[in-house]
């Protein structure tokens, strides 16, 4: 924290401790996560120079890392569960392997967690559950493995939650039902399976479902006939029978099944 101390990367650190401590916690995470040596996290740089950092608040703090498309090859460090004021955490489009720390789950601020295309691996951790002011959730295109945790279902914020492209596998959880403020749901190309839960109809707010290319079965449930806000519904590449609700007919689809007559 010494280095944090000199009166470069953070002015009047007397008056600023938190901002202090911030800083310390990225000098520790840049170790693991710039492998690369691409970020100019330094301090002999203002911390409010440093790549991809919003700082705000009274008294100031950390409150966005926004590093899209950076080139980073390290892991996700546990070293930003430190970062207790944090509202964004973007870091997709890079090529960060390894797991998704659990202690994600205790930066209980998180609003925004962005980890899509890069190629972290092992199983989504249950304790993203935590984050309840959650409004996006943003895991696809990686080699993430193992069932979608039932505990997702308690983000009573979420709006937006994007699976695609990973190695899932096992049921929908019907608990994703519970997400009443959710508008897009992507679980495109994985290895899902069992039937469409009939508690998706209760997303009342939702107006893009996609759970194309896996090997769902089954009808699809005339609940989703409630969806009055749907835009999108994409179900093709499974092994699902029946029909499409006639209340759905006019949504944009992309699905070979029939039309309810």
């Amino acid at each position: 924290m010494e280095f944090c101390s000199n009166g470069v990367a953070v002015q009047h650190p007397e008056r600023n401790p938190e901002l202090v401590s911030d800083c310390a916690a990225l000098l520790a995470a840049k170790k693991a996560l710039d492998q690369s040596g691409r970020l100019n996290w330094n301090p002999d740089v203002s911390i409010r120079h440093w790549d991809g950092l919003g700082i705000d608040g009274s008294p100031d703090r950390v409150v966005h890392i926004y590093l899209l498309g950076k080139g980073l090859t390290g892991e996700i460090p546990k070293e930003l569960i430190h970062l207790t004021a944090l509202d964004d955490l973007i870091l997709s489009q890079n090529r960060l392997f390894g797991t998704i720390p659990p202690e994600i789950g205790l930066l209980v601020r998180l609003e925004r967690l962005g980890l899509s295309d890069n190629r972290l691996s092992g199983e989504i951790p249950r304790e993203l559950a935590n984050l309840d002011r959650l409004l996006s959730l943003g895991l696809g295109d990686n080699q993430l493995s193992g069932e979608i945790p039932p505990e997702l279902g308690n983000l009573p914020k979420l709006k937006r939650m994007g699976l695609s492209d990973n190695h899932l596998s096992g049921e929908i959880p019907p608990e994703i039902g519970d997400l009443n403020q959710l508008e897009s749901l992507v679980l495109d190309r994985n290895g899902l399976s069992g039937d469409l839960p009939p508690e998706l109809g209760k997303l009342a707010s939702l107006q893009w479902l996609s759970v194309a290319q896996n090997a769902l079965t089954g009808d699809v449930p005339e609940e989703l006939g409630q969806l009055e806000n749907l835009e999108y519904l994409g179900l093709s590449d499974n092994r699902l029978t029946g029909c499409i609700p006639e209340s759905l007919w006019q949504v944009q689809t992309s699905s070979e099944l029939r039309l309810c007559r």
